[in-house]
């Protein structure tokens, strides 16, 4: 069996609000950057020997990553994996990207008329498809894991447990899942929680998840 942990990156410096997306230059804010630093921590303490670190390519996970990486290095004893990028693990296209995050009715008319912006909305079966993908891969490209990090955005992790779960964009995935994968969608995922999943030859045989809590 291996563990698969699905990292939500910390809490992004947004001044303005917008849904970021895969837009460039949201990295984590102050607290971001905290909340990362308590999650690689806490991984720290629970991995095995044998792991492997892969990271969705945006600024904010790969921050994210970069602090799992040190606190491993940190902790001594074994050696700490290197950080991979892998576009599987990327957040969900949106044609919302750019768009305030308050009700806007003309902006949000104007990017749904607009058929570049449309055609950047990817399905939540999409999602589901390549994140197993990549999870899959990367536990094939290394098989002796005790541990794989994966650190990805809300949706994808979501989608990821829905696919593992439920059986989404797999081998014989349910009709309901197919065309409701949303409503299959259970537990939280905040800011720089951890979803683990047990996996036994790709087969998901338990789920937990943990998260770095409030701040005082």
């Amino acid at each position: 069996m291996v563990r698969v942990h699905l990292v939500r990156h910390g809490e992004v410096e947004n001044p303005a609000h917008v849904t970021y997306g895969r837009l460039p230059g949201f990295g984590l804010s102050e607290r971001g950057r905290r909340q990362a630093r308590r999650a690689a921590a806490w991984l720290a303490g629970e991995l095995g020997a044998r792991v492997a670190l892969v990271s969705s390519p945006l600024e904010r996970a790969r921050e994210t990553a970069g602090m799992v990486a040190e606190a491993l290095a940190a902790r001594g004893g074994t050696e700490a994996p290197r950080l991979r990028l892998d576009a599987g693990l990327v957040e969900a296209g949106s044609w919302r990207e750019g768009l305030p995050r308050r009700w806007a009715p003309r902006a949000y008319l104007a990017a749904a008329l607009d058929a570049r912006a449309r055609a950047r909305k990817e399905h939540p079966r999409a999602v589901a498809a390549r994140m197993r993908r990549a999870l899959l891969a990367a536990l094939a490209a290394e098989p002796d894991l005790e541990d794989l990090v994966c650190v990805s955005h809300q949706q994808p992790i979501w989608m990821a447990r829905v696919a593992f779960e439920h059986g989404l964009a797999g081998p014989e995935e349910p009709l309901a899942v197919r065309l409701m994968p949303w409503l299959f969608v259970r537990g939280r995922c905040t800011p720089a929680s951890v979803t683990t999943l047990v996996l036994e030859r790709g087969a998901l045989r338990h789920t937990s998840y943990w998260e770095p809590g409030r701040e005082p």
